[in-house]
């Protein structure tokens, strides 16, 4: 389901993504799927840029946070989904523009 979405998500098929979302958001819960939605992202990373439009960017956006929201600070996991995350919104976003919407400055990219 979640690489259903995630294709949908860059085939921007946002209906059809649209449709799965909440089910994704909800299996987030589980580090197997925070794993899986760094590798799927990874995998739709082509060289330094990946451009998306509006809806495309809020709805990977929306995924990340709610990964980054349910790994608690106590969580091996976090350092590593954590800097997978960061290397995909610095390409989603644009390099130093999402650095600094994190608040991590020019260190992460």
């Amino acid at each position: 389901m979640l690489r259903n979405c995630i294709n949908c998500i860059f085939e921007n098929k946002i209906s059809d993504a649209r449709k799965t979302f909440p089910a994704v958001l909800r299996a987030l819960k589980s580090k197997a799927a925070r794993l899986a939605l760094c590798t799927e992202l990874g995998q739709h990373v082509v060289g330094n840029k990946a451009m998306l439009e509006h809806q495309q960017f809020d709805l990977v956006v929306r995924l990340m946070n709610c990964a980054l929201q349910v790994v608690s600070i106590y969580s091996a996991l976090i350092v590593f989904v954590f800097s997978d995350m960061c290397v995909c919104v610095c390409v989603f976003c644009g390099k130093y523009a999402a650095c600094d919407i994190l608040g991590l400055g020019q260190a992460c990219c």
